[in-house]
């Protein structure tokens, strides 16, 4: 009753791949083909240090984090102006409706 539980860790039990194949060339590039991944902002600069083991793609080209980002905004700015639009015709099929 007084133990504390132990944190549970493989890193010892669980062999660390120092390379990748050149279609999965980090574990993050995994989705890749199905554009399920994000990309290591690292690895074109020659930065990215968990090689094999990184969690983020390395199949992605070096701009791709920026248009991803620029994609992001793109989608919430439509989607904003889509609300508005939406909320603007409620506004006048109400202001119609009780004239």
């Amino acid at each position: 009753r007084g133990r504390a539980a132990q944190p549970l860790s493989l890193d010892g039990a669980v062999e660390r791949a120092a390379r990748g194949t050149p279609e999965c060339p980090s574990v993050g590039s995994a989705g890749h083909w199905l554009g399920m991944c994000k990309p290591c902002d690292f690895v074109h600069r020659g930065l990215c240090t968990n090689e094999a083991a990184c969690k983020y793609c390395h199949l992605c080209g070096p701009q791709e984090g920026k248009v991803r980002k620029q994609q992001k905004k793109a989608l919430a700015r439509a989607a904003k102006q889509w609300q508005y639009q939406s909320w603007q015709a409620q506004a006048a099929a109400r202001a119609a409706g009780g004239a």
